[in-house]
């Protein structure tokens, strides 16, 4: 079939992308990415934190379906 590329293009052409890419803007990009996910992290703690002092601190909200969802 004329034009249909094959497996062997297509990863050439894939390796030939990422070696282009990964020359130019990859340390701003990589930095930019961790601390992104540094972030998402820290996020992700003291949303959690705040969900445990509410039910520790709260007996109304200490049910069997809660504390599960605490687990």
């Amino acid at each position: 079939m004329p034009g249909a590329a094959t497996g062997a293009d297509l990863i050439s052409t894939i390796a030939s992308l990422q070696s282009h890419n990964s020359e130019e803007g990859f340390p701003l990009y990589a930095s930019l990415k961790g601390i992104a996910l540094a972030l998402l992290v820290l996020w992700t703690v003291a949303a959690n934190s705040l969900v445990f002092i509410v039910l520790y601190k709260n007996p109304r909200l200490q049910t069997v379906p809660n504390l599960l969802v605490s687990e």
